[in-house]
């Protein structure tokens, strides 16, 4: 997260949260679309409470093992992640990335 404002700093605590989705699942004949599969860093994810002004930047690590049943070689799963305002529940920020499949049959973490 960088923030970009450049007439305001920001004093309020923002969360962090990552969670994995997959963008179609059927579930017997009905179809589902952008279900999120997991929450990377729980269900409060990650608050953080410090002043922003323009060019603050932050990094979160993310450890996660996915215990869910999302198949192997499963071509339809994306992570989002966002910054949340605490207080006022305004996204800040947003991007969303395609999960690269391991060439091997290994665990996505």
């Amino acid at each position: 997260f960088t923030y970009i404002q450049s007439t305001a700093p920001l004093n309020t605590p923002v969360t962090y949260q990552v969670a994995l989705i997959e963008d179609s699942l059927y579930i017997g004949p009905k179809l589902y679309t952008n279900v999120v599969r997991k929450l990377l860093l729980g269900s409060e994810g990650q608050t953080v409470n410090t002043s922003w002004s323009q060019g603050t930047s932050a990094t979160i690590s993310v450890n996660s093992i996915l215990n869910i049943p999302i198949g192997v070689n499963n071509d339809r799963l994306w992570v989002v992640v966002f910054v949340q305002d605490r207080n006022t529940k305004r996204i800040h920020q947003a991007v969303l990335k395609k999960v690269q499949q391991p060439k091997d049959q290994t665990t996505i973490v």
